[in-house]
């Protein structure tokens, strides 16, 4: 057992604890949507946060330690900074690390596929901006969770325009790639 490890049983592949947060929390240059933006969204179907339904929905692996990654986002995920913003995205063990469940044991194996379901977690961040953007009591305590009690006008519309932003750069990131079928089709790709 290593020792960033309290449920989960991480084999032996010759490297370092450091090594592997690098791996796992590492920018690769992906840029999802707005970092602040990722940590104060909740799932548009109940108070659940974005953030953590990575984990416990879409079968992601949650994050392991805060070494390298203060926010303890899921293993694969990352904060990119380009320089004007800070951005969420994903990096290679997001789809390449995966867990063994097997005789009670939990397993996590570097390089091994991940279970995550990428089709789901897109619908999801989708719905959950949609959401942040549209229902009042979601809104207000993602305008809260950002900007603090009592902002002012100038910023909440800053804010919600940012958002709106964000909405449509998920939106273009699922048109312009492979993503674009699932919600169209009856039998959608499921996890791994």
């Amino acid at each position: 057992l290593n020792g960033l490890y309290t449920s989960v049983e991480k084999l032996e592949q010759g490297w370092s604890d450091g090594a592997a947060q690098w791996y796992y929390h590492a920018s690769q240059g992906s840029q999802i949507m707005h970092y602040d933006i990722f940590l104060a969204l909740e799932m548009a179907d109940s108070d659940m946060m974005l953030k953590d339904a990575v984990a416990s929905r879409y079968d992601y692996l949650a994050g392991v330690s805060k070494i390298g990654n203060p926010d303890l986002l899921p293993i694969g995920f990352a904060r990119d900074e380009d320089g004007k913003n800070s951005w969420i995205g994903m990096t290679c063990a997001a789809c390449h690390t995966g867990r063994v469940d097997y005789k009670g044991h939990k397993v996590m194996i570097d390089g091994a596929p991940s279970l995550g379901d990428l089709s789901g977690l897109v619908a999801g961040m989708i719905d959950a901006l949609k959401a942040a953007r549209t229902d009042p009591a979601k809104q207000a305590r993602f305008i809260e969770r950002i900007l603090g009690q009592h902002p002012s006008k100038s910023a909440k519309i800053k804010l919600l325009k940012r958002l709106d932003d964000n909405i449509a750069r998920v939106n273009d990131i699922v048109q312009d790639s492979f993503l674009t079928a699932p919600r169209d089709q009856k039998v959608v790709w499921g996890h791994g």
